[in-house]
């Protein structure tokens, strides 16, 4: 047998110590804490919670209107595509060859 199954056959329960719940430091009392103690004993703020969970429930909201949702107009056509202020002469600095022109 264990030993506390053998204090239970015996009559005598083992004995529960309750933790006592920690002590909430005032903010003047963590303002003059070293910086490293300040940081672990200061409560985290719940604006990061909150930030994390409202961008996991507008992920979750666009899946859900990407899967159930529907488009009912959809359009197709051929056409041009016009400059809307007209054509632009690209020349370099100086003569050369022009490799290649990044737009």
């Amino acid at each position: 047998m264990k030993s506390s199954e053998a204090a239970v056959a015996a009559g005598s329960a083992p004995r529960v110590i309750p933790f006592r719940p920690a002590q909430r430091k005032s903010s003047e009392e963590l303002a003059f804490l070293p910086a490293a103690l300040e940081i672990v004993e200061t409560p985290p703020s719940p604006v990061g919670r909150a930030t994390a969970a409202s961008i996991a429930l507008m992920f979750c909201a666009a899946l859900l209107w990407a899967w159930w949702g529907t488009i009912d107009i959809v359009a197709s056509a051929t056409g041009k595509i016009l400059p809307g202020d007209g054509t632009k002469v690209v020349q370099p600095f100086e003569t050369g060859i022009v490799r290649s022109i990044r737009v």
